[in-house]
């Protein structure tokens, strides 16, 4: 009867948004659903149970039709399938923390706290088209950055590495492990007055130096 009744709910019941369907269409599928229920009581008889395994040999369409019904009602409360999708929902929540913690999403690529999560925002990046709507539409969400301005953004998570490896954000102008970042980081004390306000707020957010002579 339970199942019965978890049946006729989920495949019975028309949906809302669902095309208006013929009488002579809704009768088949009433006497379709009608010959699959006894085929179950047959099986309840024969085995005292409704428990149809997958593997099912007797009746493989009665065992595709059982199977079909646990992954909908699963499915229908949120139920994890696999642990890479388990493993894409716990890094999808560090991600949440470090937006708590620092107020945007760019996660340096070798972010010393947790380099799997820098890693796993980069790799976020490049399979941008193969993710499904709902993970897009839950990284959006947070205000993730799908494409970085390599002119600047990269730049800035550069000097961010450095200032995490240092604890300081004076860059030399000639910084032999990276000499495009002290030339970067010189141009932005120049073009100061150019800056964007947002720009120049996330460059105070990490201490950056905009008078270097006064710490010679």
């Amino acid at each position: 009867q339970q199942f019965h009744q978890e049946y006729n709910a989920l495949s019975c019941r028309p949906s809302p948004r669902e095309p208006q369907v013929s009488d002579k269409n809704i009768s088949r599928h009433a006497i379709a659903w009608d010959e699959m229920f006894h085929r179950l009581l047959h099986y309840k008889d024969l085995y005292g149970d409704c428990m149809v395994l997958r593997s099912h040999q007797d009746d493989k369409k009665l065992a595709r039709l059982v199977n079909r019904q646990r992954k909908q009602l699963l499915h229908s409360i949120g139920f994890v399938w696999s642990r890479p999708q388990e493993s894409w929902f716990l890094m999808f929540g560090q991600l949440v923390e470090y937006k708590r913690d620092y107020g945007y999403c760019l996660v340096p690529w070798k972010y010393p706290d947790n380099p799997k999560l820098g890693r796993w925002v980069d790799s976020q990046r490049r399979l941008c088209k193969a993710l499904s709507a709902e993970r897009k539409q839950l990284l959006e969400r947070i205000g993730f950055v799908w494409k970085i301005n390599e002119t600047w953004e990269e730049m800035f998570l550069k000097l961010e590495n450095y200032k995490q490896s240092t604890g300081h954000c004076l860059v030399p102008q000639r910084y032999w492990n990276d000499p495009k970042l002290g030339n970067w980081v010189r141009f932005q004390r120049v073009r100061k007055e150019r800056l964007s306000p947002d720009r120049i707020q996330k460059l105070n957010e990490v201490g950056f130096v905009w008078d270097a002579r006064k710490h010679v």
